[in-house]
């Protein structure tokens, strides 16, 4: 799984949050070092990848069924007559 720096930075944001809830300051120094793509190994990192992905993929199959349900019909010959 390819970890992209949204997805650091949705894990880190909800790190964050954590932290401040929580007054928990180690825990937003996790979030720090995950922002910067010190930290890719984080349940965190790969629970937020692997939503983005099947979102992506959910998303490509119900445009792809969108496509599929459109009914195409061929424009009539005019011969530039009217």
């Amino acid at each position: 799984m390819k970890i992209e720096q949204l997805d650091r930075d949705v894990a880190a944001d909800i790190l964050d949050e954590i932290s401040d809830l929580t007054q928990h300051n180690g825990i937003g120094q996790v979030a720090d070092l995950i922002r910067d793509g010190e930290y890719d190994e984080h349940d965190t990192v790969a629970r937020v990848a692997r939503h983005r992905i099947q979102a992506r993929e959910q998303a490509m199959n119900d445009a792809m069924t969108a496509l599929k349900s459109v009914q195409y019909s061929p424009a009539p010959y005019t011969d530039g007559v009217r």
